[in-house]
């Protein structure tokens, strides 16, 4: 590990208990966006380029994911956020990623969990607090703007800490890791 540069050090996966212990510690004006972004990340198993842009200026429509990117379903039937029905599954339409230099996009479908730890449910009630934004927007908003990796980044190290862990083992691509062991130890590909 010696001769390999810092940044590139592996970092530790994200688990349900990281995520039991972090999400009712997520507060302030953006903590939906934060609680949608985590859970769709760990659940979604996605790199942090497929949620958000390296930076807030580096956002481009046509790469990054927009509130068009996400579609909810109740069953077969499109619904949108305001509609007083709740989704069964929601579709995030990936743009570009490191396994996807053509850019033919790829569809992660997730369902309703029925649990703390359902992305669905947490990306409904941020699509629907912000409801009033465009279909171009960035998929996840901060008051001050797009929502970038170095936001995703200090917040994973902000609410490790709080959740009394050690900060420095996670990274933005803990939730990828974490999410990727918790399907292999189910029993998935």
């Amino acid at each position: 590990s010696a001769a390999l540069p810092h940044s590139n050090c592996q970092k530790t996966g994200i688990t349900a208990d990281h995520m039991t212990a972090m999400l009712p510690l997520i507060t302030g004006p953006d903590a939906a966006a934060f609680r949608a972004l985590f859970l769709l990340a760990w659940m979604g198993v996605l790199r942090p380029c497929e949620c958000v842009p390296r930076t807030a200026t580096a956002f481009n429509a046509a790469r990054h994911p927009t509130r068009a990117s996400v579609a909810f379903y109740h069953k077969d039937r499109r619904i949108r956020p305001g509609m007083p029905i709740t989704p069964t599954h929601m579709v995030l339409t990936v743009k570009h990623s490191k396994t996807d230099q053509q850019r033919l996009t790829q569809d992660v479908v997730v369902g309703v969990t029925h649990s703390h730890l359902c992305a669905v449910t947490a990306m409904w009630a941020y699509m629907s607090a912000t409801a009033h934004l465009s279909d171009m927007t960035p998929l996840f908003m901060r008051r001050e703007g797009c929502m970038s990796y170095n936001h995703m980044l200090t917040a994973v190290k902000t609410y490790t800490k709080a959740a009394g862990l050690v900060p420095g083992d996670f990274g933005a691509h803990s939730f990828m890791i974490g999410g990727s062991q918790a399907l292999a130890a189910a029993g998935r590909s």
